[in-house]
């Protein structure tokens, strides 16, 4: 939107004493906007940006234990602002990450948060199955069968860039088990959505939040995800069939839960404990069950995901003549 001579004249004026949060309020206008304003007009203005009692409180409360980047994005702020008032009032913080660079390949984060599509739902539901995220270098990852994410990689790169990994040898009780490939990335920005919709405490948490922001179109692609990390769908060589979702012991099922009941789905959950841990199943054992939810995550299906399941899904239809 193209600046008013008397939009300018008032930035001149008072932005020195109100500061560019207040200046942008006051003209309705993105603090974005404010700063490249004076940016390119050349404006020899300073803020002093006066800071609200609310501000002031939330600062001193999150700066130690979540550090500088946190607190830049919930103040909304400018990241020298925040340190500079963090050590006026003599704060200090646990975590010392220097500033991102703005040349590293990064992944879109706006289409895990605000501008959905159906590959960043698939991502986002493999990512609460197997996804790793490193809270202390905000690296978000991956690491599954080479066969696996060479299949869905085309699915990760719509995103952005995501690094990839050379193979990687896995070793399982002393024997050596098949080949995986990595992929990840250190967009911080991406880190922060994560974070918010629970990723990094997903193991004893449930990702009803992501679930509930995903457009209705998109569900099924995050429910795909999460099948392909974390749920196996089963064939016996001459009668039953079952889709069964693997998780921790104290896993509530709640998000497995509101969708069977949804697709009226029949399912049984079990708990077993081993020693000081334990694992929980969420089955579904009854054959037209299994179909019906086959039908909901693979309908009009168009190459997003494992294949290996995909084919499995449709041994079990072929075998049950649907």
């Amino acid at each position: 939107m193209k600046w008013k001579e008397e939009e300018i004249n008032f930035l001149i004026e008072n932005y020195n004493k109100l500061g560019r949060t207040e200046c942008a309020k006051q003209l309705n206008r993105s603090i974005d906007s404010i700063a490249t304003k004076i940016r390119d007009s050349k404006l020899n203005l300073k803020s002093k940006e006066i800071w609200s009692d609310d501000d002031l409180e939330w600062l001193i409360i999150n700066y130690k234990k979540y550090g500088v980047g946190y607190c830049v994005s919930g103040l909304k702020a400018d990241r020298r602002r925040v340190i500079n008032k963090a050590n006026s009032l003599g704060l200090k913080t646990d975590i010392i990450i220097k500033s991102e660079s703005k040349n590293k390949p990064k992944v879109n984060h706006m289409l895990f948060d605000t501008e959905f599509t159906k590959e960043s739902a698939y991502i986002l539901g493999l990512l609460w199955a197997d996804g790793h995220i490193r809270e202390d270098k905000k690296i978000t990852s991956i690491s599954c069968i080479q066969s696996d994410i060479e299949e869905v990689l085309p699915v990760f790169l719509k995103t952005g860039n995501w690094l990839i990994s050379k193979p990687l040898k896995k070793y399982f009780n002393g024997n050596e088990v098949k080949t995986q490939l990595k992929l990840s990335t250190t967009t911080w920005d991406l880190f922060e959505i994560l974070k918010k919709y629970g990723y990094i405490t997903k193991s004893n948490g449930c990702p009803s939040e992501i679930i509930n922001k995903l457009p209705f179109e998109y569900l099924k692609y995050w429910y795909r995800g999460f099948l392909d990390g974390d749920g196996c769908i089963k064939l016996g060589k001459k009668y039953g069939s079952e889709i069964v979702f693997t998780s921790n012991i104290n896993e509530g099922w709640v998000f497995m839960i509101k969708l069977c009941d949804s697709l009226e789905i029949n399912y049984t959950i079990i708990r077993k404990k081993i020693n000081n841990g334990g694992y929980s199943h969420f089955r579904i054992n009854k054959k037209n069950d299994v179909k019906i939810l086959g039908k909901y995550l693979y309908s009009d299906y168009d190459g997003i995901g494992f294949s290996r399941k995909h084919k499995k899904y449709l041994d079990v239809c072929k075998r049950f003549n649907q």
